[in-house]
């Protein structure tokens, strides 16, 4: 990167740059209000030194190591925040009408202030292009990612809803949890109407038959905390066979360790049941993405979750009377 008059100016404008921030600041307000008139002009003007310092050392230095560590910093906030391709090409553009108009008063000689343009002007092409590059990138992933959980969470609704037995409702609701994470494993615990204790009623992915035996021998309560839930809830649990005594060091401390997950089901704030989802792969732990689908999933099915529950607890009742 060519940089003997941007070096030169850069070198100077780190030393006088609140002229130029006053400047950049006010242009921002007045060509995109949409993201920067509804806050205090101190904080543009705090977003406004941020980009042009790191401009600025970018020509001092003479290369893009700084533009890479302020994308990397902020361009997962502007995503979050809806800001568009074109939003972020006009703020470099607006960027670079702010640094011309410095130097406009730093160069004195035309040819010095011509050599700066065109180095300004080759600079400015690998800016836009690198942003582009990368935020468009990072623009399709999450609009990718959207579609493949858009696409989970009305897969596990049809695969949830189109079951008439409740436990088959429950058990492919365990399947489908289990899915969402590599060599997964689910269990489906439901309220006790009567006791408000919790009780396994469908699992998924446990392979061997001590597993399976000691989950079906847990019992989950919420007023202990021995274990925590994705939503900040508490539960304490108790065993109610030998088997399901393994898990009284295990499981609290596979829930520590993000290796598993307690997510709370619930139906208009009526609290339903907890799944308890984890996988089998070494060292895996859960993350935002994969936790906020899970949640997505269990809010579609919510109704047919309550409605098995209600169902197996009619049955119940029917065969003891």
């Amino acid at each position: 990167m060519k940089n003997k008059k941007l070096k030169e100016f850069g070198v100077y404008l780190l030393e006088n740059i609140d002229p130029i921030v006053e400047r950049h600041a006010g242009e921002l307000i007045k060509i995109q209000p949409r993201w920067f008139a509804c806050i205090r002009f101190d904080e543009c003007k705090a977003i406004a030194a941020y980009g042009v310092s790191m401009h600025l050392e970018c020509f001092t230095r003479g290369d893009l190591v700084p533009l890479d560590n302020y994308f990397n910093s902020c361009a997962e906030i502007k995503l979050d925040r809806g800001v568009g391709i074109r939003d972020v090409v006009e703020v470099a553009l607006i960027g670079k009408q702010s640094l011309i108009g410095a130097a406009t008063d730093f160069f004195k000689e035309q040819d010095d202030f011509l050599e700066f343009l065109q180095e300004l002007e080759d600079y400015f092409v690998q800016v836009l292009t690198l942003t582009t590059d990368r935020y468009s990138g990072m623009l399709l992933s999450r609009l990718n990612a959207e579609h493949v959980r858009n696409k989970l969470l009305l897969e596990a609704s049809r695969t949830v809803t189109s079951a008439l037995d409740p436990d088959e409702v429950l058990s492919r609701l365990a399947e489908v949890l289990a899915g969402t994470v590599g060599e997964g494993c689910c269990t489906i615990f439901l309220v006790n109407p009567e006791t408000g204790g919790l009780a396994p009623c469908a699992g998924f992915g446990y392979g061997s038959k001590e597993c399976q035996s000691a989950l079906q021998g847990l019992r989950l309560c919420a007023s202990g905390n021995t274990l925590s839930g994705e939503d900040g809830k508490s539960y304490g649990f108790c065993s109610s066979n030998k088997a399901s005594l393994s898990f009284a060091d295990i499981l609290p401390e596979a829930v520590r360790s993000g290796s598993a997950s307690l997510f709370h089901i619930t139906n208009s704030d009526r609290m339903v049941g907890v799944a308890l989802v984890s996988s089998d792969l070494p060292g895996f732990t859960f993350d935002d993405a994969t936790k906020e689908l899970i949640g997505g999933i269990l809010n579609t099915v919510a109704v047919a979750i309550e409605s098995a529950a209600a169902a197996r607890q009619t049955r119940r009742q029917l065969m003891e009377s």
